[in-house]
């Protein structure tokens, strides 16, 4: 509406296509999510290359989640102790 009216219409005719492309992905989106929904088959699927990331990624980050909740039982386990 602005370049509308400022008469730029190359910003008006690039909001029109940037309006009409994010359109597009809504309805894409509505699409796959009902299909979800209705159990029908899986629109998106993992590449091989992408599970192998995300396991080396879980495998990566596996000992500080165990260190962390290592140090969270110590924590309370203090607490609980100071507050006896």
């Amino acid at each position: 509406m602005l370049a509308t009216t400022a008469g730029n219409t190359e910003v008006r005719e690039l909001a029109e296509r940037l309006e009409t492309a994010h359109q597009a992905t809504a309805d894409w989106l509505g699409t796959i999510l009902a299909e979800e929904a209705l159990g029908g088959p899986a629109a998106l699927r993992r590449t091989p290359l992408q599970a192998v990331a995300g396991g080396a990624g879980r495998l990566v980050n596996t000992p500080v989640t165990w260190s962390s909740g290592g140090v969270d039982r110590v924590v309370d386990s203090l607490k609980r102790a100071l507050q006896s």
